[in-house]
C-alpha cells in the first residue's frame, strides 16, 4: 500500500509512493543517506525480471532465480502469456469494476488446471477491483473442490491484498475492455505500482486474460507494453547460438572430441556460454574476452566472481578460458574440460 499522509508527511501522496519512493526521496533531501538499489531479483522467470525491469526500473533488475524449482502448468513455458477475452467493464454496487466475461474465462481456465489436469503448483489470481475479485471467487469456488484449491494454495484478491506473496502461476484480470474500457482503465493509470505488484507477484509464469484490442491501443502504458511482451516475439542477445567467433571454434573442437555443449544454456536467471553434462557433473564452461571481462586495474569483474559463486552454489562447476588460452592451445582446453567432466 502507499504511504498515508501524517503529520510531517503532507507532500507524500497516497497510492503514489511506496515506502521505497520515500527513502529514495527523504535520502536527496538528507545528503548523509544514500538509496542503495537492490538488482538481483531471486523470484520470477527471467522474462518477467526483464518486464519488470525494463517497465519500472531503468533497467536495472537482474533475473537470479533457480528455474530448475519452477513447477510449469501443462504445456506452459516460464514467462509472460495472454488469453484473448472479449467482454466489458460494468459497474459494481460499490463503484468499482468487473467483467465477467473475464471472471468466468478464468474460472473454466483454473478448473482445468486444478480439477482436470491435477497441477501442483500455487496459484494466485489478481485484479485491480473488489468488485471482480468477488465475482472470480463465485465462480471458481462454484466449480473447484475447496481441497484442490487448498493444494494449490488458491487465493483470490486485489492488488493490495498480494503485497509480500508470491505464486507459481499468476493469473491477471485487468477488467478494462471493450469501447468502454478507459474508464475502468483509468484507475491502473493513476496508479502504476499496481501493475508492478500485480506482475511481479509471479514466480515461474504470469498469465493475462483481457480484450488484447483494447490493451494494445488504450492511454495506460503499462498496460500496452505488457499485451506487447505477451504476445510479440522478442530477440534477446543471448537467443544467438555461440555467437562470438572463439565460442564457434571451441564449440566446434569440443564437438569433434566427442562432446555435446549446450550453447547459451538458461539457469539462474542467466545464460551460459556452454554447459556440457556427464552423470552427475554439470559443467558451465565460459570464453572471455579481457576487454569485457576485466576492471580497470585488470582484475576479473566481480560480476563474473558473484555468478561463478551462484553457480558452484547450485552444484555446478565453472570453467573460464581467455580468448588468448583458446588462441595458443585450443587442445589443451578441450582437454581440461574433458578432465573436468571425469
Amino acid at each position: 500500500a502507499g504511504i498515508e499522509s501524517t503529520v510531517g508527511m503532507g507532500i507524500y501522496a497516497q497510492g503514489l509512493s511506496s515506502l521505497f519512493d520515500l527513502a529514495k526521496v527523504q535520502s536527496a533531501e538528507h545528503p548523509q543517506g544514500h538509496a542503495v538499489m537492490l538488482v538481483d531479483q531471486y523470484r520470477s522467470a527471467p522474462e518477467i525480471t526483464d518486464f519488470i525491469g525494463e517497465t519500472f526500473y531503468d533497467g536495472q533488475l537482474r533475473p537470479a532465480v533457480d528455474s530448475s524449482t519452477f513447477i510449469l502448468p501443462q504445456g506452459a513455458k516460464a514467462g509472460i502469456d495472454w488469453v484473448d477475452v472479449g467482454g466489458y467493464p460494468e459497474r459494481s454496487p460499490d463503484g468499482g469494476w468487473l467483467n465477467r466475461a473475464e471472471a468466468q474465462a478464468i474460472a473454466r481456465h483454473v478448473k482445468r488446471l486444478l480439477v482436470d489436469e491435477a497441477y501442483d503448483g500455487s496459484v494466485g489470481i489478481v485484479t485491480p477491483f473488489n468488485a471482480q475479485a468477488g465475482a472470480l471467487k463465485r465462480a471458481i469456488w462454484a466449480d473447484v473442490p475447496e481441497p484442490r484449491r487448498a493444494a494449490a494454495n488458491l487465493k483470490v484478491g486485489t492488488v493490495d491484498s498480494f503485497q509480500g506473496e508470491q505464486r507459481m502461476l499468476m493469473i491477471f484480470s485487468p477488467v478494462a475492455a471493450g469501447t468502454n474500457g478507459h474508464d475502468a482503465a483509468r484507475f491502473l493509470m493513476r496508479d502504476r505500482r499496481r501493475v508492478n505488484v500485480a506482475i511481479s507477484r509471479a514466480q515461474a509464469v504470469l498469465l493475462v486474460f483481457g480484450d488484447l484490442a483494447f490493451a494494445r491501443k488504450c492511454n495506460v502504458s503499462t498496460l500496452r507494453q505488457l499485451a506487447a511482451r505477451a504476445t510479440e516475439p522478442r530477440r534477446h542477445a543471448g537467443d544467438a547460438e555461440a555467437g562470438s567467433l572463439w565460442e564457434l571454434r571451441l564449440k566446434s573442437a569440443l564437438e569433434r572430441a566427442g562432446l555435446d555443449p549446450q550453447p547459451q544454456y538458461p539457469v539462474l536467471g542467466r545464460r551460459l556460454d556452454f554447459a556440457l553434462f556427464a552423470g552427475d557433473v554439470k559443467l558451465d564452461v565460459e570464453v572471455d574476452g579481457r576487454r569485457w571481462h576485466t576492471d580497470i586495474d585488470g582484475n576479473r569483474k566481480t560480476d563474473d566472481v558473484f555468478r561463478d559463486a551462484q553457480l558452484r552454489g547450485a552444484g555446478w562447476r565453472v570453467l573460464r578460458f581467455w580468448v588468448s588460452e583458446l588462441d595458443q592451445n585450443m587442445e589443451k582446453c578441450v582437454e581440461r574440460i574433458k578432465r573436468e567432466l571425469e
